[in-house]
Order: structure tokens, then sequence, then C-alpha cells
């Protein structure tokens, strides 16, 4: 995953999914992957990992990854008020950040530039030196 070798890291997944696993191995399988296809936009297999995910994971951890499919893959708006309830949470720059960056995006499907700009600004300032600082700058309009 380090080498960002999309093709590879894909056909790796796709491998160790088609073995014999049980339910814990494939939990762990997608558990770990689910973001970086979810980045990528993979959908298929984004929705794979989801489902696998839904059959061994805890309440919250799978209304959170339903939420990042709804919005990531699916460019859906529905859970501005979700995502709003989780930044009141937490206190983290990079977490707030990443829901900041989750809410511009939902406003921007609505079109709703200077909600979505202004959720930007702020993930931009909180993602600062990650990997999300520049995919938060190409989404602004």
């Amino acid at each position: 995953m380090s080498k960002q070798d999309a093709h590879e890291i894909t056909k790796q997944v796709e491998f160790m999914l088609s073995q014999n696993l049980n339910n814990s191995q494939a939990y762990q399988v997608a558990s770990m992957t689910y973001f970086y296809f979810l980045d990528d936009q993979n959908v298929e297999l984004s929705k794979k990992l989801l489902d696998i995910i839904e059959r061994k994971g805890n309440e919250d951890e799978v209304a959170y990854d339903r939420m990042l499919y709804r919005i990531l893959i699916e460019k859906k708006s529905e859970d501005i008020s979700f995502v709003n309830e989780l930044l009141s949470k937490n206190s983290d720059d990079q977490q707030q950040g990443i829901l900041q960056y989750l809410l511009g995006l939902q406003y921007q499907y609505l079109s709703d530039v200077k909600q979505a700009n202004y959720y930007f600004n702020k993930a931009k300032k909180n993602l600062k030196g990650t990997p999300y600082h520049k995919k938060v700058k190409e989404s602004m309009i």
C-alpha cells in the first residue's frame, strides 16, 4: 500500500478475499483496506468490503463506514447532520479536518458553493501536512 500501486493492491486484496477465509479473517482484510479503496474511488471493491464489514463490525463502525460510502462513492448529501454530530464530539484536528472535508463534499453535491468552501477551508487548515491536504485543495471551488 505504501507504494500506491493500485493495480497490485487490488489484485492482492481480491486474491485474499477469494481464499477460504472465516468471517474474522475477511473482516480484518476489509477493515484494513476499506479506506484505501474508498479513496481510490473503486466502487466495486468498496462495496464488497463494506458488505464484509457490515457482517462483523460493531454498530458505530458500520454506521461510519456506510456514511463514508454514501458520501465518497454514491456522492450523496444525506449525512450532513450525522457528520456535524461527529464533528461536535471530536477535538482532534485531523479527525475534525476529515469530517469538515466530508461536510464540504456534501455541500458541494448540493451546489452550495459558499458552505462547501467554508468547510473545505477549515479542513485545509486542519489537514495541513497530511495526504488529504492536497485532496481538499483540489475539491475547492
